[in-house]
């Protein structure tokens, strides 16, 4: 069963071959409709289960969601509106229930992760397993924190007393991994998959009822996608799989994929458009018409009376329509509109403007907000225009960001998310704004953010090297930035004052538009153009939608607003455009990696897999993939990594160790390891220090590596290196193969002092010192650069403290974890999670 749009205010269901149309009556609600006509056994006791619309707030499901006996009722039956569902959300975890891997598109802010809550809570009711994916560290960590309260053992009083049901894993962490609900990186299951064979993970996973992918359209990402093609592609059959996604234009060509590589489970999509946000949006653009600056209507918008009368109604709409009968006293909206409201109409035939009508429903007693919200619901978005008058606007060089954040916080339009693509200039557009406004938070709020300010620091967490000279200022006053370059507690601490309602403005860069919980009720759009690896570009329509859909509380809001800074009257059609075009396809990014080749579940099947990727799904082109495998698997036997033997290709030693090293350069990595001189009596610091020239310290910054051969600074062991780097190079140019094969030796003695600094109080301050002496001579751009190198170093040599060939590189590699975990890089699991690794083994 596929659900799909046909414009963005109708469904149609494809069932096989066959259509079938949303009815135009429905009491039950669509999505019951669409369990009915699937023939799912669940819809006999979806009928009894559902409950009178009323009752709704009491229990939608029908179901006892809480899980423990207690005296008082549990976060999981309280938080959030945890009871109050929409349509969408039942059908979904009701096709879940009835054995379907489900597939759920959406906007941003619809409340995607309920239906992964109602999931967990039955599958830990039932007695089985559940794994929790998702992209990001951080997200991971805010899920584990999440779950722990939903999920955790209470007393009988309803106090949290323990969380024993959850576990995390994110390289970084390792907590109760044997729980019944694990939250982990996409690629620790990833990893987990290939590194093992078929029936080693069936034995491993046989209590895993589900996994749930959460930012699923991931898959789509250029240089991380094939982890989510991969894990799909390699989990036991009888495993169910949740996908939690934004909104993507082929989503029916992805589920159609899997129907053809999942044969326990039936594949189906619940698809979800724009009318079903909590909280619809009102487009603006800050624009000078005549002699200021001001915020503007960016779309010309009308609502279509006779569009409303013909059209299969989502279920705002509806409520909409009630709440207007009800309003003026009428038996239904349609008549409501008809009779109150036709000479508003009657100025454009069927169809009034969206000012006009919401002034109406004012005149008739509804507050203007109120009035806003149910006029924007009812929009016809089929034929949405750009103002014309903003045909005549000025050009403007420079935004005048003050006047800006005034306009906004006039008009309580703040929290607002600013953003900015480019990590100099939030810090540049924070301060600047927070200079010439001065504070916007009053005196109380002011002293709650001195306040965690105080309690962060006093745990002995270190908030970035220009914490107290730049970021704790603007704080004070009301503003934040938010990036990459970043310290991760830093992001996380200034997250946390969101959520808290402590922040005004944040000037942030797209990578703050990731699952985090960080509600704004304003998004802004400054720029519409990022560089990226293939230099300047304009912004996708995805990440412009994904990215305004981060306006609007649901709860909170009635309104969420994405405003527009065009630069010219050419730029004024650039976001239209965004906001009127469907979403983008999700195109397999699918790579063949030696880690791949080398895995027990590829190496003598690989017509296999490869048939099963959805990259052959979209191209069919297993044939091309097939040679390249060859290829490398040629270069494999004559590195002696794999071996013939009986027919077959096994793996070397060596092999085995590359196979389990899964980033980039594996097949290097393991020829250092195994290079006896090299490895001769290294030292933790100066391992640490090599594994370092593979991690780049800020985005393609790696170096040409022949240039690097003779410098007189390098130790012979780092020469060695370089020169085992360009054998291996040369061998994949020789067989045609493009080679990934890249180094960045800039940061190595950075990294050798910092592992040799003291684990101490004052490694803060060597920390400090190298950071600003990294800066001063352009090795890295910003603090967090320098961590992700660390942070990456270090998880090679995870890697590597298992899977080295000799007990003394295991043990020198697991003291230089040691070395390169202490404060400040280790603060990130005490300010989010309250724990400081001990010498886990991940």
């Amino acid at each position: 069963m596929t659900m799909k749009i046909n414009n963005i205010n109708s469904y149609s269901i494809r069932f096989g071959i066959k259509t079938v149309q949303k009815p135009q009556e429905n009491k039950q609600g669509y999505f019951y409709d669409l369990l009915q006509q699937s023939g799912s056994i669940a819809q006999q006791k979806y009928q009894s289960d559902l409950p009178d619309k009323k009752q709704k707030t009491t229990n939608p499901m029908g179901r006892d969601l809480v899980l423990h006996k207690t005296q008082k009722p549990l976060p999981f039956a309280l938080s959030d509106k945890k009871l109050t569902l929409d349509e969408y959300q039942e059908a979904a975890i009701e096709l879940f229930r009835d054995g379907k891997n489900v597939m759920v598109t959406a906007p941003t802010g619809t409340g995607k992760t309920l239906i992964a809550e109602h999931a967990i809570n039955d599958i830990l009711k039932s007695g089985k397993k559940v794994i929790y994916t998702t992209p990001l560290k951080a997200l991971c960590n805010d899920k584990y924190k999440q779950f722990s309260k939903l999920f955790g053992d209470y007393d009988e009083f309803g106090n949290l007393i323990g969380s024993s049901k959850i576990g995390l894993a994110t390289g970084d962490v390792k907590i109760n991994s044997k729980a019944p609900l694990v939250v982990m990186t996409t690629e620790i299951y990833r990893n987990m998959l290939t590194q093992h064979g078929e029936k080693d993970i069936e034995k491993l996973l046989k209590d895993v009822d589900a996994v749930i992918f959460d930012e699923f359209h991931y898959m789509g990402d250029s240089q991380r996608g094939s982890v989510w093609e991969e894990a799909l592609m390699f989990s036991p059959p009888k495993i169910k799989h949740l996908m939690l996604s934004a909104t993507i234009a082929n989503a029916n060509p992805i589920n159609d994929w899997l129907n053809t590589t999942k044969d326990h489970h039936k594949s189906v999509v619940v698809n979800v458009p724009e009318d079903e946000r909590h909280v619809p949006l009102k487009y603006l653009s800050y624009s000078q018409l005549g002699t200021r600056m001001s915020l503007y209507d960016l779309l010309d918008e009308k609502i279509d009376l006779n569009k409303l009368k013909t059209k299969n109604l989502s279920s705002k709409e509806r409520e909409v329509l009630a709440t207007i009968a009800n309003l003026v006293n009428e038996e239904n909206g349609i008549k409501a509109l008809e009779t109150k409201f036709s000479d508003v109409f009657c100025d454009f035939g069927s169809r009034a403007s969206l000012n006009n009508f919401v002034n109406r429903l004012v005149y008739y007693g509804m507050p203007r907000k109120k009035a806003e919200q149910c006029g924007l619901r009812l929009v016809d978005k089929t034929s949405r225009n750009a103002n014309k008058a903003l045909s005549k606007i000025d050009c403007v060089r420079e935004t005048p960001l003050a006047d800006l954040v005034k306009d906004l916080e006039k008009k309580n339009m703040t929290p607002a998310l600013y953003f900015v693509y480019s990590k100099k200039n939030c810090k540049k557009y924070m301060k600047k704004v927070s200079d010439e406004i001065g504070q916007l938070l009053t005196e109380q709020e002011r002293q709650d953010v001195l306040d965690k300010i105080s309690e962060v620091q006093a745990k002995g967490i270190f908030l970035g090297v220009d914490f107290e000279s730049d970021i704790k200022p603007c704080l004070l006053n009301g503003f934040a930035m938010h990036h990459s370059g970043m310290l991760p507690q830093c992001k996380s601490f200034i997250e946390n004052l969101g959520r808290n309602k402590l922040i005004k403005v944040c000037f942030a860069t797209d990578t703050l538009g990731a699952g985090i919980n960080f509600p704004f009720k304003t998004v802004v759009f400054g720029d519409f153009e990022k560089f990226t690896d293939s230099g300047l570009e304009e912004i996708s329509v995805n990440s412009f939608k994904q990215g305004a859909g981060r306006a609007g509380r649901r709860g909170i809001d009635e309104i969420g607003y994405v405003v527009s800074i065009p630069k010219d009257r050419d730029e004024v059609l650039v976001p239209v455009s965004k906001i009127i075009e469907d979403s983008e396809d999700v195109q397999s990014a699918f790579k063949l990696s030696y880690g791949l080749i080398l895995s027990p579940r590829f190496l003598n099947q690989p017509m296999r897999i490869l048939e099963k990727s959805f990259d052959n799904y979209q191209r069919k082109n297993s044939d091309e993939y097939l040679q390249k495998s060859d290829t490398m698997k040629y270069l494999l036997k004559r590195k002696k990594f794999v071996e013939p033997h009986n027919g077959i290709l096994r793996l070397t030693q060596k092999g085995k160790i590359a196979s389990k090293i899964r980033g980039i350069n594996e097949l290097l990595i393991t020829e250092i390891l195994f290079d006896n001189k090299l490895m001769e009596n290294i030292t933790p610091s100066e391992l640490a220090s090599i594994i370092s020239m593979f991690a780049p310290e800020r985005e393609n910054s790696f170096e040409n590596i022949p240039n690097n051969y003779n410098n007189p600074e390098f130790t012979e062991k780092v020469k060695d290196t370089i020169e085992l780097a360009l054998n291996l190079k040369d061998l994949e140019t020789q067989g045609g193969l493009e080679s990934d094969i890249k180094i960045n030796t800039r940061a190595m003695s950075y990294i050798k002092k910092w592992a040799e600094a003291p684990t101490t109080t004052d490694s803060k301050l060597i920390w400090c010192d190298l950071i600003k002496s990294m800066l001063q001579n352009n090795v890295i751009s910003s603090e967090g650069d320098f961590f992700k190198k660390i942070n990456y170093t270090t998880n090679i040599l995870k890697q590597l403290r298992k899977a080295a060939p000799t007990q003394y590189l295991k043990d020198t590699a697991s003291q230089a974890v040691k070395m390169l975990q202490k404060s400040p890089v280790d603060d990130i699991l005490l300010y989010e999670l309250g724990y400081k690794e001990k010498d886990e083994q991940i």
